[in-house]
């Protein structure tokens, strides 16, 4: 079944899917190769971003699994992109904290700066085939793209994981909307991408 935001006509990220995956193993720069004496590497995540009627997304890395983090995440996807009127997280404790403490400065037609404490957010199941379940599916697919390219056994910096975050939110949105439903026609793509990043 269709979700009403799934049907009504809005802008794009007017309402937004969100969630993060991970961990994903990065390098500091220059020193790609883990010692014995010194451990170079962290983890990071990707916090990915959906918009309800039309499928487009946005990825953000994201240092840690915390409320700051998120925080940076949702910077950078506003900045991008717009705010949205209404997010729609799954319980996660750290989604739930920086939304709702979160601060947003707008400004209208007019030209007078508002600032609003919170962002609309209802929560929802993970199971929801109409709700979550569509980002979930993003999600899905990218883990499996990254899989077959084998991209996530080379040794990138957080700078490296961001840049090939952008590249795959271009192959997804320039596919038509009524392709982004159909699994196999998006991997490939998503597999020469990640194959010339290597290359490169």
């Amino acid at each position: 079944p269709l979700a009403d935001t799934q049907r009504g006509i809005s802008p794009i990220f007017y309402f937004t899917f969100l969630d993060m995956w991970g961990p994903i193993t990065v390098y500091c720069p220059g020193y790609e190769k883990v010692t014995r004496n010194r451990k170079l590497a962290y983890e990071v995540y990707m916090l990915v971003m959906g918009c309800s009627s039309t499928g487009a997304i946005n990825c953000q890395i994201i240092e840690k699994k915390d409320t700051g983090a998120v925080l940076d995440g949702l910077y950078r996807f506003f900045n991008e992109t717009c705010v949205p009127k209404i997010c729609y997280p799954d319980q996660d404790g750290a989604l739930m904290k920086a939304l709702t403490h979160g601060e947003v400065s707008l400004m209208d037609l007019q030209g007078s700066l508002h600032k609003e404490r919170g962002i609309l957010f209802e929560t929802c199941l993970p199971q929801g085939h109409s709700a979550h379940g569509g980002i979930e599916r993003r999600i899905r697919m990218i883990q499996d793209s990254l899989d077959r390219s084998d991209i996530k056994s080379t040794r990138a910096t957080a700078t490296g994981w961001q840049t090939i975050c952008k590249a795959i939110e271009r192959e997804v949105n320039s596919v038509p909307i009524g392709f982004l439903h159909h699994q196999g026609t998006v991997d490939p793509l998503l597999r020469v991408l990640c194959l010339s990043l290597l290359k490169n």
